[in-house]
């Protein structure tokens, strides 16, 4: 009788053919299970590919709705944009006029409210000091006369030379009297 040396162990031949019977039917339902799990790995597979196939379908769905979604809200900021566009337009419209406006008030209208009052015999005084200033649709008078009447009298001018320049300006006295 003939031994195989293991570690820690001593078998004989009947012992060897004891495990190599064991290790031949391991084999062969290892063989047998490898033909069921090839089948089982089709079958996962093709259940597999449904799975995807369905979850692909879910994303696509869920992924036009989000770009519908998207769409709609790009419509409406593109509308926002629009109106924002459209009422910034026409405020700076409205401010370009307004500052055209008191441009042309400065370079006309005042020197001729200046001239007018400087033209008048009983204003141009030199105890009178009237500043003339244009400024958002009226014509200011400011400083200082000797008496209520050159007040009065300095605003009749001034609505005078407003009213000849075609003006739809108004005129504001500020002028305090002084009693110098």
């Amino acid at each position: 009788m003939r031994y195989t040396k293991l570690p820690g162990r001593t078998m004989g031949r009947s012992s060897s053919a004891i495990w190599l019977g064991l290790i031949m039917a391991g084999a062969a339902v290892g063989f047998a299970g490898c033909q069921n799990t090839a089948a089982g790995i089709q079958a996962d597979a093709q259940t597999d590919r449904i799975v995807v196939e369905n979850s692909a379908d879910k994303a696509g769905e869920k992924a036009k709705v989000a770009a519908a979604q998207a769409m709609e809200r790009t419509k409406h900021a593109a509308a926002d944009a629009a109106i924002a566009t459209k009422t910034g337009a026409a405020r700076a419209t409205v401010m370009v006029k307004h500052a055209a406006h008191n441009f042309a008030d400065a370079t006309t209208l005042t020197p001729k409210v200046k001239n007018a009052i400087t033209a008048n015999k009983t204003l141009n005084n030199p105890k009178n000091l009237i500043n003339v200033d244009s400024k958002d649709g009226a014509v200011m008078l400011k400083g200082h006369v000797i008496d209520n009447g050159q007040k009065k009298l300095a605003g009749e001018v001034a609505a005078k030379a407003v009213a000849q320049s075609g003006s739809k300006d108004i005129v504001k006295n500020e002028l305090a009297v002084s009693h110098k």
